[in-house]
């Protein structure tokens, strides 16, 4: 559960982890727009709210960072775009803010988890997901998010459909973003030869999908081989701002052809094959 500290919006972060934190609220508050303007008015605007983090921040956990950047920078957007929503939008009005806001914290926690539990959006982007025979589980969490919002079933298959349509293009839009956002500070990061530069545990689009994680051996192998042997020369370099430019495009042929994702797979377990006995 994310505890609320309003004493450290945002200050904790790095300058790459602010740009993503900066991003994961215009996100947010790109898609919360669009669902306000489609639902019927009187809604829950804290169910919106929780309803609108957990899309954002279930397809940001799909960013090729370690863990521990991943979890900081949520909990950061969580509890800063939690503050800003009920106090300045809301206008909390509260002797005690800091409660109050923590209380909202954990239902809000509390109901991404049931999202969460009804259909895993982080899911879409792992490897052999069967995203048609997904659907009906992605119109509950829209029919429980209309739900909690209004406190009554609605039946209306025109605004689930809609909900749908606009959800599904904020995936894809930002999950496009999200690996534009780290390509950019990749490429910063090798304009320098000093590996050090590059991001530790920055994962490899293609690879990270077909081996289904950012730390698993096979990953782990390939990026030791970027950080020892590519980065340190002009054209090891050239090769690897090429592959992080090109990586999410293919990651999506890789989807559409499972012949091509077989090829790949093949290619690049003889290149680990061949590293690991190095």
């Amino acid at each position: 559960m994310v505890k609320l500290d309003l004493l450290s919006l945002s200050k904790n972060l790095n300058s790459f982890e602010k740009g993503c934190f900066d991003f994961l609220g215009e996100s947010a508050n790109s898609l919360r727009s669009q669902i306000k303007d489609v639902i019927p008015n009187k809604y829950n605007q804290l169910e919106l709210l929780f309803f609108v983090d957990y899309v954002v921040v279930d397809v940001f956990s799909n960013i090729l960072l370690d863990a521990d950047t991943r979890l900081k920078i949520r909990n950061e957007f969580l509890y800063s775009h939690l503050f800003h929503v009920v106090t300045f939008e809301l206008m909390l009005k509260s002797n005690s803010p800091e409660i109050e806001l923590n209380r909202y914290s954990k239902a809000g926690g509390e109901r991404m988890n049931e999202y969460k539990n009804l259909y895993s959006i982080s899911e879409l982007f792992q490897p052999d997901f069967d995203i048609e025979n997904s659907l009906d589980d992605f119109f509950l969490i829209i029919e429980a998010f209309l739900y909690y919002s209004f406190q009554e079933p609605m039946t209306s298959k025109s605004l689930t459909m809609e909900l749908y349509s606009i959800i599904s293009n904020h995936i894809d839009q930002q999950f496009s973003k999200q690996s534009e956002l780290l390509l950019n500070e990749l490429s910063e990061s090798l304009k320098s030869s000093n590996s050090s530069n590059v991001p530790a545990k920055s994962g490899c689009f293609v690879a990270t999908y077909l081996y289904g994680g950012v730390e698993t051996t096979q990953v782990n192998i390939l990026r030791d081989f970027r950080d020892s042997v590519l980065i340190k020369s002009i054209i090891g370099r050239l090769i690897v701002k090429i592959y992080y430019k090109v990586g999410p495009m293919a990651v999506r042929l890789i989807k559409k052809m499972p012949i091509i994702k077989i090829i790949i797979r093949s290619i690049l377990d003889r290149l680990i094959l061949f590293l690991s006995k190095r």
